[in-house]
């Protein structure tokens, strides 16, 4: 089966993520969430959410491609979990701003938005979220990676 260029380039921000020494452990989850299992204290979810196409230039498509990160954390001793999500946010961003063009995969990456927020139902575990838009092209004809 053939992916998508967009999957590429999410999976490419992963990477970016699972690069020694790896964010969260290295428990990073493309597209899925999932409960964080109790006895980890951080995880971070990636999520291809849209993408806005234009023809600039004949024969090829400009893609936005907007990917949200979330990291969530617990609290730990002396440690907010609110802290901890926000900690974990800095580094995130620090490693996709590092190489905007996620390993040649993308033109640019440019930062869009961040929010953080509590779990009502679980009151240690909180999450800083990021969306960045990825600048990338494909064919006209085609989206295959």
């Amino acid at each position: 089966m053939t992916n998508s260029v967009h999957m590429t380039v999410r999976d490419a921000l992963i990477a970016a993520l699972q690069a020694a020494p790896a964010l969260a452990g290295g428990r990073i989850v493309g597209n899925r969430r999932r409960p964080m299992a109790a006895e980890h204290a951080t995880q971070i979810y990636v999520y291809l959410e849209e993408s806005l196409g234009t023809r600039e230039t004949i024969g090829t498509t400009d893609w936005r491609t907007r990917i949200r990160v979330e990291c969530l954390a617990r609290a730990s001793a002396g440690v907010s979990a609110e802290d901890a999500a926000d900690a974990l946010g800095v580094g995130v961003f620090a490693r996709v701003m590092a190489d905007t063009t996620l390993g040649g995969k993308a033109i640019d990456t440019t930062p869009q938005a961040m929010a953080w927020t509590e779990d009502e139902a679980d009151t240690p575990l909180a999450a800083c979220q990021q969306i960045f838009s990825v600048w990338h092209t494909t064919a006209d004809e085609s989206i295959s990676a």
